[in-house]
């Protein structure tokens, strides 16, 4: 059950994937995935691995392709030889997830990113890999980690004991 400031949801790691909830902490990534038997450290060096992150609906501003748009925007500002496309939809319920793709996208790796719309933040879940082969080997198990999303509300109260 992954939370934050106004958000908590439900999620499951993909067969065969690792939900890893501290090893990111400190880059203020809340849950990375990476393949069962791999690390955080070698997925990051040449495999797979997926997060998710949030962000915030400060104002009126602040939808889903609004934040999409932004995303290019960085991406192709970084790495000018950056290709941005537009995915295939994930089907999550009744949602139809917008997705992007970054071929190849920041630190020359191919990204994915699906972009969730809840009441106050945008959730973004992201796959980087380190090559393509990678990618479309591991672009199912993206896929079955955005479709285990199940949101559950925008209260988060944590007791401290």
């Amino acid at each position: 059950m992954p939370y934050g400031h106004n958000y908590w949801f439900l999620l499951c790691a993909p067969d065969g994937w690792t939900l890893n909830n501290s090893i990111g902490k400190e880059q203020g990534i809340q849950a990375v995935f990476y393949p069962t038997g791999s690390s955080w450290t070698a997925a990051q060096q040449s495999g797979t691995f997926m997060y998710y992150t949030a962000s915030d609906k400060k104002d009126e501003n602040a939808t889903v392709p609004r934040v999409m748009a932004d995303d290019a925007d960085k991406v192709k500002r970084e790495v000018q030889s950056a290709v941005v496309k537009i995915g295939e939809p994930i089907k999550v319920g009744g949602l139809a997830v917008p997705v992007q793709l970054f071929v190849p996208g920041g630190f020359s790796r191919f990204e994915t990113v699906a972009y969730i719309d809840s009441p106050k933040v945008i959730i973004m879940f992201v796959m980087t890999s380190e090559n393509e082969a990678a990618f479309k080997r591991d672009y199912e198990a993206f896929v079955h980690l955005v479709q285990s999303y199940e949101f559950m509300g925008t209260e988060v109260t944590v007791e401290k004991k």
